[in-house]
């Protein structure tokens, strides 16, 4: 079935359970990306590089030698984020990259663990990156 949009791609997409997923993992994943983001958009970029054998090692490529129509892409995609943004708040303190950052290397290594995600100490993450404690 042709698409006339990104985003009917991925609605059809989000709405399409996996039946090969036997642990259902895919369509839980679906699910909550429906349940908590009511306002989304697939936007897609042009390959930054010519040759598909460099995209391993796309990091050692400077910004100014990529592809000019990823690049702005890239551009309009990161202002249309700043743009649209709110500025997050957790216990009244801004949140920024570095903390959520964070955060998110905090709850993937408690999983990696195998252990509790511990809700005190991304807090003591934030209070330490906001020099509120040492």
């Amino acid at each position: 079935m042709p698409y006339t949009s990104n985003n009917e791609y991925l609605e059809s997409i989000l709405r399409k359970s996996n039946l090969r997923d036997k642990s259902n993992q895919s369509n839980h994943i679906k699910s909550a990306i429906i349940t908590y983001f009511h306002k989304r958009e697939l936007i897609t970029l042009n390959s930054p590089l010519d040759n598909i054998e460099d995209l391993n090692k796309l990091i050692d490529f400077p910004f100014e030698h990529l592809n000019y129509s990823f690049k702005m892409e890239f551009i309009n995609l990161k202002d249309s984020i700043y743009m649209n943004s709110h500025t997050k708040k957790i216990k009244g303190i801004k949140m920024n990259g570095v903390i959520i950052a964070n955060i998110i290397e905090t709850i993937v290594n408690s999983i990696n663990n195998d252990s509790d995600i511990n809700i005190n100490k991304m807090y003591l993450v934030i209070y330490k990156l906001k020099g509120l404690i040492s």
